[in-house]
């Protein structure tokens, strides 16, 4: 009987006729099979670029392809060669002894699957040289210490830190790319020389500063072959309008002896270094999922916290230097930093009816 319902299932399922799938989707972007003229090329004099490509492309987001030093490099884009080639015209603005870069930020893409190709640049010189000098480093949020993709970092020529906060809300960067997934960014080909360089969390991408936007100090940097910069950005106190940490601090880690012990529970011994504790200024925070659970002063060498609930935590270390009890962020305005946060590489955890010692130095 197994047999016979076997065959007649197979049988009805042989009557569907199901068309060829055609083989696996393309998951590949456009690959580039020739540039005219080459890239990096020097003496340039041309007034178009011709990419060729392995298969049918499309623009998807002309507006994406980004020129520096000249946002207005380009005139106008033409798909060429049966859908194969890419025609960019340039405008007659070109300056001597200039090194232009052609970003095209995944605007590329194939015609059948809308695959981007997202690490194309094109690099020419009107001089004899390439200008090579290289910027990168990682870009972290000050206060939960994440990283931030797809944050603009900007590099302004010379020294502008004196009027930063007007001219960032104002004025786009000179040069600039953003980070990637990991928060890190390399900006290269940049002539060797002074600059301010900055980021700014751009939510609307105008390249300009906005009040609600996470923002870092600037930073003035001299700059010679390769120079590698981190950078915390952060609200500014003058935009903060969350509420304050220490009326949403959650309780949950009662330091009351009246608490009797849960068998979930477990303690902590914090044995800080003689320059923690001395300083008198820092303030301890017990964090998870960068929401702080516990805060206090650190003025001994051990503070210990009792009846913490099982699980895995976050400590943080706030240089408070004007003892207000709290963390205070920066203001660009004026130019003063925000107060330094240190973090505890390892997470912290917590096992039932256990009792922890933890270093921290």
């Amino acid at each position: 009987m197994k047999n016979y319902i076997y065959i007649y299932l197979l049988f009805l399922s042989c009557a569907n006729v199901i068309p060829p799938s055609g083989g696996p989707i393309d998951k590949s972007p456009p690959v580039v099979i020739s540039v005219f003229p080459e890239n990096n090329t020097i003496n340039f004099q041309e007034n178009k670029i011709t990419i060729y490509f392995n298969e049918n492309v499309i623009i998807t987001n002309p507006g994406g392809i980004y020129t520096l030093p000249d946002p207005n490099l380009i005139e106008k884009i033409n798909i060429t060669g049966k859908g194969k080639g890419v025609e960019i015209y340039l405008t007659d603005s070109l300056k001597k002894n200039t090194t232009y870069i052609v970003d095209f930020q995944g605007a590329i893409s194939d015609l059948n699957e809308g695959n981007k190709l997202n690490s194309l640049k094109y690099v020419f010189s009107t001089g004899g040289n390439i200008d090579s000098s290289v910027v990168y480093g990682k870009i972290t949020e000050l206060e939960h210490n994440g990283v931030e993709q797809n944050s603009l970092v900007g590099l302004y020529i010379g020294d502008v830190i004196e009027k930063f906060d007007s001219l960032i809300r104002v004025k786009r960067p000179d040069f600039f790319c953003f980070t990637n997934k990991e928060g890190v960014y390399n900006y290269s080909n940049l002539k060797n020389g002074t600059y301010t360089l900055m980021c700014i969390k751009d939510n609307n991408l105008n390249f300009k500063y906005e009040n609600n936007e996470l923002v870092s100090m600037p930073k003035l940097i001299h700059l010679k072959d390769s120079l590698e910069k981190n950078i915390a950005i952060f609200l500014d106190e003058r935009y903060n309008n969350l509420i304050s940490e220490n009326d949403s601090v959650k309780e949950v880690l009662d330091l009351n002896d009246s608490v009797i012990k849960n068998a979930n529970f477990g303690v902590i011994n914090l044995i800080f270094n003689n320059s923690i504790y001395h300083a008198k200024n820092y303030i301890g925070q017990i964090t998870q999922k960068n929401e702080s659970l516990n805060t206090f002063n650190i003025s001994d060498s051990i503070v210990t916290i009792d009846n913490i609930k099982e699980g895995s935590y976050q400590l943080k270390l706030i240089q408070d230097l004007n003892n207000n009890g709290k963390w205070d962020s920066g203001n660009i305005g004026t130019l003063r930093s925000p107060e330094k946060i240190f973090f505890f590489k390892d997470s912290i955890k917590i096992s039932a009816n256990w009792e922890l010692n933890l270093n921290i130095d």
